[in-house]
């Protein structure tokens, strides 16, 4: 078993591994916005500590959205293919999407449709993702938090789907 800790700062990250942590998790949306240098920053810190930076959370920012019919796939496309590049060169594995804000479906908007979109937007997250070697991890929210795709059941059709594509 290992254990791990968000830590999304460089203090974080010491206290992580003063606690004894075998990894950290850190916010992709944040490390999206990081310089090369700051990435650099990063890699350093996991050299001299020695605790790698397994997993991302908060995979996309919530001004992206995929489902919505006013989606933007380059946008979509540029921002996974960016930043799993960036997460690959920190060391990332694992990548869990969550981001209910950025995969709602909006208030007067088709269900059914929305889910059409978010299938196709997922199948261009995981392909990005595929390039640079890092897994994803689809989290089914709670319906509080966001309206589609709130069970391991979803979660696991959507896997096959874009399995099978």
């Amino acid at each position: 078993m290992k254990f791990g800790a968000c830590a999304g700062s460089i203090e974080r990250y010491i206290a992580s591994f003063n606690a004894g942590c075998d990894f950290v998790e850190f916010n992709a949306a944040d490390l999206s916005k990081k310089s090369d240098e700051e990435i650099q920053q990063i890699k350093s810190l996991v050299k001299e500590y020695g605790v790698p930076v397994e997993v991302t959370n908060c995979l996309f920012p919530d001004e992206i959205m995929l489902s919505a019919s006013k989606r933007d796939m380059n946008a979509i496309n540029e921002y996974t293919s960016s930043l799993f590049y960036k997460l690959a060169d920190v060391g990332v594995k694992v990548s869990v999407f969550g981001s209910g804000r950025a995969r709602k479906v909006p208030e007067g908007e088709n269900k059914e449709e929305c889910m059409e979109r978010f299938y196709s937007s997922v199948y261009t997250v995981a392909e990005n993702a595929r390039k640079n070697g890092i897994e994803i991890a689809l989290e089914p929210l709670r319906s509080a938090e966001c309206n589609l795709f709130n069970t391991v059941e979803e979660a696991a059709r959507i896997c096959y789907m874009n399995i099978n594509k």
